[in-house]
C-alpha cells in the first residue's frame, strides 16, 4: 500500500509503541514535546498523512481505511513493531479507531482526544 514516501519519525525504545495522529490539517510538529516526554519510556511515533506536512502527496484516496493501512504500511517497512497504542487527536481519533479495527492484535490500546467519531459528517449533515 502506497505509492508515496509518508514522513514517520521514530524516538525512544521499548514497549509499548505509542503513535500520535495529528488532527485534520495537522501536521507531526503539532505534538510539540510530547513525543519527546513520551519516548523516556517508550517508543514514539509520529508522522505525516499523505499529503500534509513533511510526506509526499498520496496517489490513493483519502479514504479512513486507505490511510489506516497507509500508516501499518509505513510502520511495517520501518520495522517498527507493536503492540501499538493509538493516540488520536480530532479526525486522528477517528483513523486511530479505524487503525485499531483493521490491526486489533496488535493494538494494546486507543487514546482519544477531542475526536471525531465515524458518523460525525453524516450526522453534522442532517442538522445543517
Amino acid at each position: 500500500m502506497g505509492d508515496f514516501k509518508l514522513h514517520i519519525h521514530k524516538q525512544g525504545t521499548g514497549s509499548p509503541t505509542i503513535i500520535l495522529e495529528s488532527a485534520s490539517g495537522s501536521a507531526s510538529n503539532v505534538w510539540h514535546d510530547i513525543p519527546n516526554e513520551l519516548a523516556t519510556f517508550a517508543t514514539v511515533v509520529t508522522y505525516d498523512r499523505g499529503g500534509y506536512g513533511w510526506s509526499e502527496k498520496a496517489s490513493s484516496d483519502r479514504t479512513g481505511v486507505n490511510i489506516a493501512k497507509e500508516l501499518y504500511s509505513a510502520l511495517k517497512k520501518e520495522d517498527i513493531e507493536g503492540p501499538y497504542i493509538l493516540v488520536g487527536h480530532s479526525l486522528g481519533g477517528m483513523y486511530s479507531r479505524l487503525f485499531a479495527k483493521l490491526y486489533s492484535d496488535e493494538v494494546e490500546g486507543v487514546v482519544l482526544i477531542d475526536s471525531r467519531h465515524e458518523g460525525y459528517s453524516e450526522k453534522l449533515t442532517r442538522f445543517c
